[in-house]
């Protein structure tokens, strides 16, 4: 074997090393980028978690007002708010928690490459027809 042949044989090994490095680092950047999204996901569940409990938190004082309303045992001392007044923040501050709600789950679907059934709320595939859950018709996926 002469120098020229060493010479292409490590040539050879260098670009088939090159490939490998190039090939590898691919697939750190795809993996990365999925973990990316995956925390992404994680956080923004966590999100909407905290703003679900918050929601059934107002829900609650809703059911609490109403029957304190039913039963006569509603104060509306001077400089406090009347019943109607207190359910009507009470609504308003569910309206305002569902809107952003739906804004994380929009977020959440772009993020995760899935989609939330309108009935139920729960995950479902971009390409599903119907809920898994409650087999409501999903509405065909925007490309």
């Amino acid at each position: 074997m002469d120098s020229r042949d060493v010479r292409r044989m490590l040539e050879s090994m260098a670009a088939t090393a090159q490939e490998a490095a190039d090939e590898a680092k691919e697939k750190m950047q795809s993996a990365g980028q999925s973990l990316s999204e995956k925390y992404d996901a994680a956080k923004l569940n966590l999100l909407l978690a905290r703003l679900r409990g918050e929601q059934e938190r107002v829900f609650a004082d809703m059911g609490r007002t109403l029957f304190l309303m039913d039963t006569g045992n509603y104060s509306e001392d001077e400089g406090h708010p009347t019943a109607q007044q207190t359910i009507d923040n009470l609504l308003l501050a569910a309206e305002q928690k569902q809107q952003e709600i739906d804004r994380l789950l929009a977020r959440l679907a772009r993020v995760s490459d899935t989609r939330r059934c309108p009935a139920c709320g729960r995950s479902c595939g971009k390409d599903d027809r119907f809920c898994p859950e409650c087999g409501a018709r999903l509405e065909k996926a925007a490309d």
